[in-house]
């Protein structure tokens, strides 16, 4: 059987909340300097206030556009070969991003462009991570370019899925390129999406002129736009968990209302990264069961809307990689996948999304991959339940010297049993014998080997290489910024 849905409200409470969504967009409505985003809602009939730079937007509209917005969404890996289905009770992991700090040990450091790169590596030989974001922002590249460093290294070093904004207003303009210039063929780019954007409304109720102009620009293209509505309890929203999700709701409705109003059919992923605050510190609690039930929250909205959903859970607080790192990412992450989210963004991430380290992202591998075989559930087939091998072996027979019982053990272990890779189940003399090594020593050493054994997807071809180069150089000198070379 697979387990059951995990769920923290009611029908009646969700179609609540809902409802006070729709009532914040209609009294309240969204604010934006974007003159080309006041314009499209003028120009819908939505009631616009040119002065203020508010659009109330009404319940039919919001309906109109749930309406067209598609109920399935499927990234492609690189290659085409393989697809993931973002609907329904599907489960995938992503690295929690952007990490402006490099964790190692106790202390912390700028990423360089290097790391940025080795970090995509990485996530491409990990065997529970679906999708890569380049997670790493490198101080040694310009800001308002890196987003064409990040679909480049991504491009080059993984074939999976794609997960990750831009970073400046025509960032997606040129992000789309650089996909299309891979694929040879844009109605390919468009009917099976290698990559899914996202966009982050400013709470309370603001898209910024950048983010219209990216959510614009990825709708035109029918890029898949995932929302990350970021409400922080008592700071840019209300204190409790409910008010919270009702703020989510308002902002993610109005990102889903741009897309459909800019193309309708454009595909939606219902997203967040919403903020628990924690009053003893002053500082936010991004691994605290509060964040995780905000996220559960929106999330159970998002489903009873019928779209694909996506949450940062599982990110944890904690400095460095110990105790406190895995106790908040494997309960909140199990938490978000028993609600079934359908992206977890989370691995790797730490120091409140501020953060990444090369050791948690393969702990965190491990971590995914035990939550992965508890969705699983228990096969209790007639032939799971082994009655022919129970009556062969009898009262007080012996399993392990029988060998039709062995052969049996043999393949239902390869069926059913977890073989985590730094986990340690060794006995003790075994684990002294093999150095005494905690679970970051040995996920140091299995990072390493991993890397020294990558073997890039070659997809892109030198020709392709030079087109994307061409590209990042392009921005720079619009920008009139140095391009470094790429990895």
């Amino acid at each position: 059987m697979i387990p059951s849905r995990l769920r923290f409200l009611s029908n009646e409470e969700i179609e609540r909340i809902y409802t006070a969504g729709l009532e914040v967009l209609q009294t309240c409505g969204v604010k934006s300097f974007h003159d080309g985003l006041i314009e499209l809602f003028d120009n819908s009939g939505l009631e616009v206030d040119k002065d203020k730079k508010i659009a109330k937007i009404d319940e039919g509209t919001v309906k109109e556009s749930l309406k067209k917005a598609p109920k399935e969404v499927k990234l492609y890996t690189l290659d085409g070969k393989r697809s993931l289905d973002l609907s329904g009770d599907n489960v995938y992991f992503v690295p929690g991003s952007m990490g402006i700090k490099l964790i190692e040990g106790k202390k912390a450091r700028t990423p360089t462009l290097k790391d940025a790169a080795e970090f995509v590596k990485l996530t491409e030989t990990l065997e529970n991570i679906d999708l890569n974001t380049a997670p790493l922002y490198p101080g040694d590249v310009p800001p308002i370019i890196f987003d064409r460093y990040r679909v480049y290294i991504s491009l080059k070093y993984s074939n999976k899925p794609f997960w990750g904004g831009a970073f400046s207003d025509d960032g997606p303009v040129d992000m789309w390129r650089m996909i299309v210039a891979v694929l040879g063929d844009e109605e390919e780019a468009k009917k099976r999406p290698r990559w899914a954007m996202a966009a982050c409304p400013s709470p309370p109720l603001k898209w910024s002129n950048t983010i219209a102009q990216n959510l614009i620009d990825a709708a035109r293209r029918s890029v898949p736009v995932w929302f990350v509505s970021m409400p922080q309890t008592g700071a840019t929203s209300p204190a409790t968990i409910a008010s919270a999700i009702v703020l989510h709701t308002a902002e993610t409705l109005s990102g889903i209302v741009i897309t459909q109003l800019v193309n309708p059919g454009a595909p939606v992923i219902y997203g967040g990264s919403p903020i628990a605050f924690d009053l003893k510190t002053g500082y936010v609690a991004l691994g605290s069961v509060e964040t995780t039930l905000i996220s559960c929250g929106y999330a159970e909205i998002g489903k009873y809307l019928g779209l694909p959903t996506h949450g940062y859970v599982g990110c944890s607080d904690s400095k460095t990689v110990d105790a406190q790192a895995g106790l908040e990412t494997g309960l909140n992450s199990a938490i978000a996948a028993a609600a079934r989210i359908n992206v977890i963004a989370s691995a790797g991430m730490l120091e409140s999304e501020s953060g990444q380290s090369f050791e948690k992202l393969v702990i965190d591998n491990d971590i995914l991959g035990q939550i992965r075989r508890l969705l699983s559930g228990i096969n209790a087939s007639e032939e799971a339940l082994q009655l022919d091998i129970i009556k062969r072996v009898g009262a007080g027979g012996d399993y392990t010297k029988d060998s039709t019982a062995l052969r049996a053990a043999l393949k239902w272990f390869a069926r059913e049993y977890l073989l985590p890779t730094v986990i340690d189940r060794k006995d003790r003399k075994a684990w002294e014998e093999d150095g005494s090594k905690d679970i970051v020593e040995r996920a140091r050493e299995l990072m390493k080997k991993r890397l020294a054994e990558y073997e890039p997807p070659r997809i892109v071809t030198p020709d392709v290489d030079k087109q994307l180069i061409s590209i990042i150089r392009e921005a720079a000198k619009r920008y009139g910024v140095e391009a470094p070379e790429p990895p």
